[in-house]
């Protein structure tokens, strides 16, 4: 069994993100309270938002680890998963939005919130329904055309998230600079292994390839 088609591997760095992402949104909720510097609503609607992703990747993790090592479950499970965070993230994002806004144009700023909110949870209910389709929900021509998009997009979040790496946007000297390279590193192995994924006979045979 190769390191990227073994679900406890997977599963490992899915619960690293979780826990990165909890640690992250608990720092920035806690500096909303004590950082007069900081929009104090602001950041506990952000760090509430970061430590729904956090503990829910978290607890998926364990899942992932501990169930079969059937790729197209994995694949399919963290789409949804990721569907049903966005969604459950939606108010919370739309609200910290809305809390940075200048009070001046309370009027956009509310819309800006609401469009926000609705756009989330499309974007929520759209990857719940790729999710289905990947785990092998009314195979069609969607399935297969579905499939080729997605070896794409995962294939281009993949060199973006490797890119990033040497961009110079993180801070390799600092304790968080150092849990931020971890982080992006599992982001482009999980990416990585979406990719690898998506060939694998389980997912190909589940969306009808």
């Amino acid at each position: 069994m190769s390191f990227f088609d073994n679900n406890k591997t997977i599963g490992l760095v899915l619960i690293i993100i979780g826990l990165i992402n909890l640690v992250v949104g608990i720092g920035i909720a806690v500096a909303g309270w004590n950082d007069d510097t900081v929009n104090t609503n602001s950041a506990i609607c952000y760090g509430i938002a970061s430590i729904i992703f956090g503990l829910l990747i978290f607890i998926w993790g364990f899942s992932v680890r501990g169930g079969p090592n059937d790729q197209a479950k994995v694949l399919s499970g963290t789409i949804r998963m990721v569907g049903i965070i966005t969604i459950l993230q939606a108010l919370f994002i739309a609200l910290g939005a809305y809390f940075a806004s200048d009070n001046s144009s309370i009027t956009n700023a509310v819309w800006t919130a609401i469009v926000s909110m609705i756009v989330s949870i499309i974007i929520g209910l759209f990857l719940i329904w790729v999710a289905g389709k990947v785990r092998g929900a009314n195979q069609n021509i969607i399935s297969k055309g579905l499939w080729i998009v997605l070896i794409i997009v995962f294939i281009i979040m993949a060199i973006l998230s490797f890119m990033k790496l040497f961009d110079g946007s993180y801070d390799f000297g600092s304790l968080n600079g150092i849990i931020a390279v971890i982080g992006a590193i599992c982001v482009f192995i999980l990416y990585l292994y979406f990719v690898i994924a998506m060939f694998s006979k389980d997912v190909k045979a589940a969306m009808g390839i």
